[in-house]
């Protein structure tokens, strides 16, 4: 099943779910919630070339997507006393045009592209009474920590190829680009 799976207490502490009557697991089996995952990703492109007169216009664009889920039981036991969800998110959008012509002896180049991507990471635990000698009454959030992160980035290109001769070429490129990424973070833990 993947994930985790039980092989010992650590060395002078015996997990709290065995302190409490609950099974720990064999060798080869992962116990209480989970481990269960689940991920899903999508990737599209599309490209399309357009001739127009003497130039040649490519547009190439593109879309991803990834979702990811995961849930355990971090110690390891049937307990369920700290079972863990952990959460990743990210699309990105990608647009390119290029302009391409001969113009005698020089080939040219000219394009621009796009770039945007959004991620989302986050984790989320619950705490049960018990690790406090408390009843077992699991709060709805023990902890949570999570992120947006967002990216944006513009290029714009040259290229030029002077063709000297059947043997010799020249060949001149520039690149300008302008990249933000923003990841305003978000922490909380609930005792």
């Amino acid at each position: 099943s993947g994930g985790y799976h039980w092989l010992a207490n650590q060395p002078g502490k015996i997990a709290t779910g065995i302190q409490r009557g609950f099974i720990a697991p064999g060798i080869r089996d992962a116990a209480g919630t989970g481990p269960s995952l689940d991920i899903e990703t999508i990737g599209l492109g599309a490209t399309a070339t357009w001739n127009i007169g003497a130039a040649t216009l490519t547009s190439i664009t593109g879309y991803r997507r990834m979702e990811f889920f995961a849930l355990s039981n971090v110690d390891a036991t049937t307990s369920n006393y700290l079972p863990r969800l952990t959460h990743e998110r990210s699309n990105q959008y990608t647009q390119e045009l290029r302009l391409a012509a001969e113009l005698g002896p020089i080939d040219l180049i000219v394009g621009g592209y796009y770039f945007k991507e959004k991620n989302f990471a986050g984790r989320a635990a619950s705490l049960s009474g018990v690790y406090f000698n408390l009843p077992d009454e699991r709060q709805r959030r023990g902890s949570v920590g999570a992120a947006n992160q967002e990216t944006t980035a513009y290029a714009g290109f040259t290229q030029a190829t002077v063709n000297l001769g059947d043997a010799f070429a020249v060949e001149l490129c520039l690149r300008c680009s302008d990249e933000r990424r923003t990841s305003p973070p978000f922490k909380q833990s609930e005792l």
